[in-house]
């Protein structure tokens, strides 16, 4: 089907609940009934109730599947992917509720509920959930009912939504569960800019862990990520009047600090905006310097920072490869240690040397007073302040390692810029 009507796009696929709450479990405890199908020892019954969507008139075609993985299934937005499944059931559109028998809490699993239309065979998937007995994210979550215990678990969702005004940059936090839930509105015809640009750029700067993201027009669900960390930035194209919503999801059992801007004037971010090749490159090497090239950012004020960390190690491809420790990318200060000095360019006619150094957007600049035949490992970050709070905002370069020749030579190469 290919069509840019988006009321075309809605009937196309199945509809999904709006609530936060769409699918919860419970475990049903097995009474010893020999008459009865029971499951086999050691094994449990598992409930599952889910909160049924709006179907239109035509809703006899439409069909409640639930799907039982024991790893983390794939995206579920697209119906051609491949998914090894354990077990599968379905039910009629009408029925909120299914039994898994012969269900082994001791290991962990995850179901996925899908709402399948039979007749053109497109389907709408409900947030997957985990299973297992020592699933300990809301324990004190049980009820209790006629002297039956459900342990029931149901992901977490927030009480309060917070409004996300046109460039203002929020600080939110996560409690230390997973699925934990921040969620933030952000009305377009709002925008104290008044500007029919279209499209809205949303900043979410992870200081550390991972999240995931949920982008929604209205009640549309744009994209929902994968893990995410770090600094990211979406693009959200066609944002006319209306809402977006922005479901920030705590992904582990670490609390979560980040940083959330968005603003229908994609240039006033608060961030340097990086170019999409974030890499520096060592083009000249002596046995005392190294001359980096790196593409400069689109804003008009920019510093860049560069760092040097002798490397002692005898193995620098485990360097390379190895995954260190996520660093807080919400600082707000730079550290002093290490420093080899900061650059400050501005784009503008009156500064000469810096349009000369900066040739087809690159800028080239020369580290000195390096140690012959020697590898260093080198970080650079780009730092723009804020006119009105003259607060910093630190974004890095890709790392590099470079090492000095081992022995010099008369030649010596400068580079028009240089870090002081």
């Amino acid at each position: 089907m290919f069509t840019t009507i988006k009321s075309q796009l809605d009937n196309y696929y199945p509809p999904l609940p709006t609530n936060d709450i769409q699918v919860e479990y419970s475990v049903v405890p097995v009474i010893k009934d020999n008459y009865l199908d029971l499951p086999t020892d050691n094994m449990d019954i598992v409930e599952l109730k889910w909160s049924s969507p709006q179907f239109p008139q035509s809703s006899h075609k439409y069909k409640f599947c639930a799907i039982l993985t024991k790893k983390v299934p794939a995206s579920t937005v697209c119906s051609d992917n491949k998914v090894q499944m354990d077990f599968m059931r379905c039910v009629e559109h009408n029925v909120t509720s299914m039994l898994i028998k012969n269900f082994d809490l001791n290991k962990t699993s995850f179901v996925t509920l899908y709402v399948f239309d039979v007749d053109i065979g497109t389907s709408s998937a409900y947030k997957t959930i985990q299973i297992n007995r020592y699933n300990d994210k809301l324990k004190d979550l049980s009820t209790e009912s006629n002297d039956i215990t459900y342990e029931t678990k149901r992901p977490i969702s927030d009480k309060n939504e917070i409004l996300l005004k046109d460039g203002s940059l929020v600080e939110g936090n996560l409690a230390g569960i997973n699925d934990a839930l921040e969620t933030y509105n952000f009305y377009v015809n709002d925008s104290v800019h008044k500007i029919e640009t279209n499209k809205t750029l949303l900043i979410l700067n992870v200081c550390t862990g991972y999240v995931k993201l949920a982008i929604y027009r209205e009640k549309h669900l744009l994209r929902m990520t994968d893990s995410i960390t770090g600094f990211r930035r979406f693009l959200i194209m066609n944002a006319q009047n209306g809402k977006l919503t922005f479901k920030v999801l705590n992904d582990d059992h670490q609390p979560k600090t980040f940083k959330i801007w968005a603003s229908s004037l994609p240039e006033s971010s608060h961030y340097p905006q990086l170019p999409s090749d974030t890499s520096i490159k060592a083009s000249r090497r002596s046995c005392t310097s190294v001359t980096f090239q790196w593409i400069k950012t689109s804003d008009r004020e920019i510093s860049y920072c560069m760092y040097r960390h002798p490397y002692n190690g005898h193995d620098l491809l485990k360097e390379i490869t190895t995954n260190h420790e996520t660093p807080n990318t919400c600082i707000t200060v730079l550290p002093k240690a290490n420093l080899v000095g900061c650059y400050t360019s501005i784009t503008n006619k009156q500064n000469t040397p810096t349009e000369k150094a900066m040739v087809n957007s690159i800028i080239e600049a020369t580290v000195d007073n390096l140690a012959p035949g020697k590898t260093y490992r080198f970080e650079m970050y780009a730092s723009k302040k804020d006119i009105k709070t003259k607060i910093q905002y630190h974004l890095q370069y890709r790392t590099i390692f470079a090492r000095t020749l081992d022995t010099c030579q008369e030649t010596k190469y400068s580079s028009l810029v240089s870090f002081t």
